[in-house]
């Protein structure tokens, strides 16, 4: 055998060199995919679960994340259908527009029981003059017993119209409430 024979040729170095990078490229690849996605035969998953309970019910409309997608707080997640919401509101507003209206009809009714009080208190007071004139009359004959007990009764009957005035009045003010 001769000594050149025995030398390595600069193809050979190179071919080795060549595969030893190649071996290191390899052990590196391999130890980051394990590190990254670690393999076992002998392995327990143990896994957060959240539960996804809604606090309003309804139709999905549209999704906005995928399978095992990370999320944080505040992300759109997804969309209920909005029409059976919109429904409700417009509800809600028509009924607060008929209550408003009744809030109306209570302050009107309260208007016309107070004009209502304003009239029989002016008749009740016209009613207790008219009787307090014809009382003196009757001493001196100037008028019948039947014209002074007649404006006594009237006068009576009006007070009482002005108690029922002021309870209508009370009544619709309590309505209001």
């Amino acid at each position: 055998m001769n000594s050149e024979s025995q030398k390595p040729r600069p193809l050979v170095w190179v071919l080795r060199l060549v595969i030893a990078v190649a071996t290191a490229f390899v052990v590196f690849a391999v130890w980051q995919d394990l590190k990254t996605f670690p393999r076992t035969e002998d392995a327990e998953v143990r896994a957060n679960v959240v539960g996804v309970a809604p606090q309003l019910g309804g139709s999905i409309t549209r999704i906005h994340v995928t399978d095992n997608q990370a999320v944080k707080r505040g992300d759109l997640l997804f969309e209920l259908d909005a029409r059976p919401y919109e429904a409700s509101a417009a509800q809600a507003k028509a009924h607060l527009e008929l209550i408003g209206l009744d809030v109306k009809a209570f302050r009107d009714e309260i208007a016309a029981a107070e004009a209502t009080l304003r009239e029989r208190r002016a008749k009740a007071d016209y009613a207790d003059s008219h009787y307090q004139r014809l009382q003196p009359l009757l001493a001196g004959n100037f008028t019948s017993p039947d014209r002074v007990q007649r404006a006594q009764t009237d006068a009576e009957s009006a007070r009482a119209l002005v108690r029922e005035a002021e309870a209508a009045v009370e009544r619709a003010r309590n309505k209001l409430g």
